[in-house]
């Protein structure tokens, strides 16, 4: 093997031992490769390299522009939609694959290695995660088959699987798809080991010249050729059978091990694609077929109020059990008190909720209002500090449809604010139970307090987080907890604007965009 052969063999070594579990070959193989690259290329950067080549972590999160194009497909909803759509291009052969329910990611690949992975964002602007991307699951650091080093860009869809999934834990996180893209995100890198790149699109340059693809299951080829994971796909040449595909895969759906939330159709003649343009970032070649929301009826039981950083006083639905999607649903927002006299809703009600994007519980109609039902009230007082409420004005003026509390020192907001704080800056450790100890038994009262705590030593790895089980923070989770406030010390000014939870004033993210 010539030298760059040799570093080749070893990049892909390094990677396979540090992110797989399946390493390539031995420790002894490896030590004397190293030493025979040593020998002939003193110098070479492989050799220079501790552990796997990690990209730093303090480009996490930091806008960056794509160099692909990253937009998504249009729509449709029903058969009549599609054939409508099959019958307006002329699709004679169509190419379908499942629709991975993750978080749209962009990865480059410059002389065989991995330089940047950035999230869809808008579709031009993402957030640069390649820190995170390198510990993915079949998303590779080093990509050069048969010693040919790949130049160009893989558009992925990073998921959490419904296995990983149970890993992480479905109790502390409501789906997979949420929870991953909160792990795609994470600063602190933590359990993104636990997501799975699966590749759908590429752009290959060979020479300089960019690859013309002449069909879509070229391009799928290509990607598990080059040892990519790829979802479910198939081609079709007639719109009946297109139809029954996805009747099929809609009805199967729930027992795969990822969350889809439709098929995406392309058109296989990627020249015939092209021909038919694009609108709005969204190529006419293309359609998204999304499956129907699911529902359950079921009856509601009560209602109760929940209040954040805003004061914003949200009614909430609790109702009987009922499965929709896999996963079993009690409660669902109802946004404002102007929705429920919309429904004209009351405990008691049989109700029809679904869950829309196959995720969020929404309580859509009333189906029966029984004679004995109860009125749910508008309140005239904040339930948790028994403050004036009010309607938050818009930037117009108006009056918005939002009830809020209107009591500065209201207990709720404090708390809500904090949190706010907590979650923006992605301070680990702070969950509800600690910071209602820190509130009650530390008297902290805004974001500010926290980085004060530790003048208090001793005595806030002894604060009680569970009364009946005389449980205490213990001085090993005290000491994370202030080690990672210490590094939310110094903000940029986006970052402190963003998070002290003034009304009209948030942190524009641009890193995860759903469909």
């Amino acid at each position: 093997m010539n030298i760059e052969q040799i570093a080749n063999t070893l990049l892909l070594a390094k990677q396979a031992y540090y992110y797989s579990s399946t390493p390539t070959m031995s420790d002894a193989e490896y030590d004397r490769m190293e030493d025979q690259l040593r020998a002939v290329a003193p110098d070479h950067p492989v050799i220079a390299m501790v552990g796997a080549a990690v990209p730093p972590e303090n480009n996490m999160l930091k806008e960056a522009e794509h160099l692909m194009p990253m937009g998504s497909q249009s729509k449709v909803n029903t058969e009549q939609e599609f054939r409508a759509w099959w019958t307006k291009n002329a699709v004679r052969e169509i190419h379908l694959s499942l629709k991975g329910d993750g978080g749209s990611c962009g990865a480059y690949f410059q002389n065989g290695r991995l330089i940047q992975v950035i999230t869809r964002g808008d579709g031009r602007i993402g957030e640069d995660i390649t820190a995170n991307a390198a510990r993915f699951k079949g998303l590779p650091m080093w990509l050069a088959p048969e010693n040919k080093p790949f130049n160009g860009a893989v558009r992925f869809e990073g998921i959490l699987t419904v296995a990983d999934w149970k890993v992480v834990d479905p109790s502390q996180a409501k789906n997979p798809r949420n929870c991953g893209n909160g792990i795609m995100r994470r600063k602190s890198g933590e359990q993104a080991e636990l997501i799975t790149a699966f590749a759908f699109d590429i752009i290959e340059v060979i020479d300089g010249q960019e690859v013309e693809w002449s069909s879509e299951s070229q391009k799928t080829s290509r990607l598990v050729e080059l040892g990519f994971q790829v979802l479910a796909n198939m081609t079709c040449s007639a719109v009946d059978d297109a139809i029954q595909a996805f009747a099929s895969i809609a009805e199967t759906r729930a027992d795969l091990n990822t969350w889809i939330d439709g098929v995406v159709f392309k058109i296989n003649d990627v020249a015939h694609q092209k021909s038919l343009g694009v609108t709005d970032g969204r190529p006419k070649g293309q359609v998204a077929f999304k499956f129907a929301a699911e529902g359950a009826e079921s009856i509601l039981t009560g209602f109760e109020i929940t209040g954040g950083h805003t004061g914003a006083l949200i009614p909430n639905a609790r109702f009987d059990p009922v499965e929709i999607g896999g996963t079993t649903v009690t409660n669902a927002s109802l946004a404002n008190f102007d929705e429920v006299a919309r429904l004209d809703l009351a405990v008691g009600d049989s109700v029809f909720i679904e869950k829309r994007n196959d995720v969020i519980p929404k309580l859509t109609r009333v189906i029966h209002r029984p004679a004995d039902r109860k009125p749910i009230l508008r309140p005239t007082e904040c339930p948790f500090c028994h403050g004036d409420v009010g309607h938050k004005a818009k930037t117009d003026g108006e009056g918005g449809v939002s009830l809020i509390c209107l009591n500065m020192g209201c207990p709720q907001k404090t708390a809500g604010k904090i949190q706010r704080w907590i979650s923006s800056l992605d301070i680990q450790g702070v969950g509800d139970a600690v910071l209602d100890a820190l509130m009650d038994q530390m008297d902290v009262q805004d974001a500010a307090d926290l980085y004060v705590l530790d003048r208090h030593g001793k005595q806030l790895a002894e604060i009680v987080i569970n009364a009946e089980k005389g449980l205490t923070l213990g001085a090993k989770r005290a000491a994370t907890i202030l080690a990672a406030i210490d590094d939310k010390r110094r903000l940029s000014l986006e970052e402190f604007l963003g998070s002290i939870g003034l009304f009209y004033l948030g942190k524009r993210r641009v890193g995860i965009m759903m469909e």
